[in-house]
């Protein structure tokens, strides 16, 4: 029987899986914005953001490490982005700059409706 160890960042539940069904993914985090409480339910935001570790091959002992991504999903189209770091660090480069920019509508914001 094969045999596998889960990486420290896995939050799967393997149970007794037998090894060509085992893949490891970290814990998610998501980017959810608040909902708008006068909208209907059908209108509801859902994550619109969300990332995790993830293997999918994962090797049996002695063979060599498999590939570990990034997967971002976007909600709710559920498209899929595999990024290694280099590609990881460039979206981080354009998140800083979305958050900045959001940043200065949110006080733009502030001072129109403080007026």
């Amino acid at each position: 029987m094969k045999t596998y160890t889960c990486p420290a960042w896995c939050a799967v539940d393997h149970g007794s899986a037998p090894l060509e069904d085992v893949f490891h993914r970290s814990g998610r985090i998501r980017v959810v914005p608040p909902a708008d409480c006068s909208a209907p339910d059908e209108q509801a935001i859902v994550p619109q953001l969300t990332a995790h570790l993830v293997e999918y091959e994962v090797p049996t002992p002695g063979e060599a490490a498999a590939v570990i991504n990034l997967e971002l999903d976007d909600h709710p189209a559920d498209r899929v982005a595999e990024l290694d770091v280099a590609e990881a660090d460039a979206l981080l480069a354009q998140l800083a700059d979305y958050t900045a920019r959001l940043q200065k509508m949110r006080d733009q914001l502030a001072a129109i409706t403080a007026g």
